[in-house]
Parts: C-alpha cells; structure tokens; sequence
C-alpha cells in the first residue's frame, strides 16, 4: 500500500514543482507592490535564493524518497525513480511555495503597508 503510494509521488510532484515555478515571479511581482518599508530584495537574490532552495530541497527530498521506496525487501530496480521525479520535484515544488508566500507576506505585513490601509 505505502509503495503504491509513494508511486503515485511520480505524477505529483512534477505538477507542483511546474507550479510553483509559475508562481514564483507573481511572488516577487506581489512583493514588489507592497509599500515600504520593507527589505530591498533585487530580482537576482531573489532568483538565486530560489533557486539555492530548490536545489538542496530537491536534493532532500530525493534522498527521502529513495530511502521511502527502496525499503522493502521486494521493491523493484527503478525504485529510485521514486526519489528523483516524485517526492523531489515536491518537496522542492512546497519549499518554492513557501519561500515565495513568506517573502511576499513579510512585506505585505509591514506597518506602513498600502495593503493595510485599504483594509476595512
């Protein structure tokens, strides 16, 4: 039953990775709309960031996912496929999402924000 899931990681985790990719500059875009003050954050910290954390999340999760499928004394050769396009590219794809919400939001929530004045 677990490995039936962790194989179902395989269609999962690349949608959530794509997505996460196209939500990263309506990320920054939204970032760059709040009001100061907020920490000045350049188009390449913030790519580079992104991109530093995709990595070693993928990485993790890669590890996670191979030693999840690999377990049990009857799993199959390609079980590392399981690490590598299922639980990779999603932990990396939530890490994106993450990391794009809270910069967003941490600038969002500033005192002096133009979001917070038109608030009711």
């Amino acid at each position: 039953m677990m490995t039936l899931i962790l194989y179902k990681l395989i269609y999962i985790g690349p949608i959530i990775l794509v997505v996460s990719i196209i939500a990263l500059p309506i990320f920054y875009f939204l970032y760059l709309r709040a009001s100061e003050p907020k920490a000045s954050l350049s188009i390449l910290k913030y790519v580079l960031s992104a991109v530093v954390l995709g990595l070693v999340t993928f990485v993790i999760g890669t590890m996670l996912g191979i030693a999840a499928a690999c377990q049990p004394a009857n799993a199959d050769s390609l079980c590392a496929l399981v690490g590598f396009f299922g639980s990779g590219p999603l932990v990396a794809g939530l890490a994106l999402l993450a990391f794009g919400y809270l910069r967003t939001q941490a600038a969002r929530t500033s005192p002096n924000n133009s979001f917070n004045r038109n608030a009711p």
